[in-house]
């Protein structure tokens, strides 16, 4: 089962789903990262640069979301258990 698509090609979600960012320090994965928080998400900042995941995380919490910052490479799997 595929899952629905919105207009803009985007993927569905419901809004109490949670959704990892990888790369959400900066750039497109810190404007995917407040896009997502502003919509609803809990949102998983991961960036390997934690200053630029805090900054991220911060703007998302002084808007009103929700989210955690779990810093460290994507491909490492210990931080997935944190």
């Amino acid at each position: 089962m595929s899952s629905p698509r919105a207009p803009n090609g985007w993927v569905w979600m419901p809004e109490s789903m949670v959704a990892v960012v990888t790369g959400g320090g900066a750039g497109i994965g810190a404007a995917i990262c407040l896009r997502l928080a502003r919509g609803g998400r809990y949102v998983i900042v991961n960036d390997i640069d934690e200053q630029a995941g805090e900054r991220t995380a911060a703007e998302i919490r002084r808007d009103g979301g929700e989210c955690v910052l779990v810093p460290g490479p994507a491909h490492d799997r210990t931080w997935r258990r944190r």
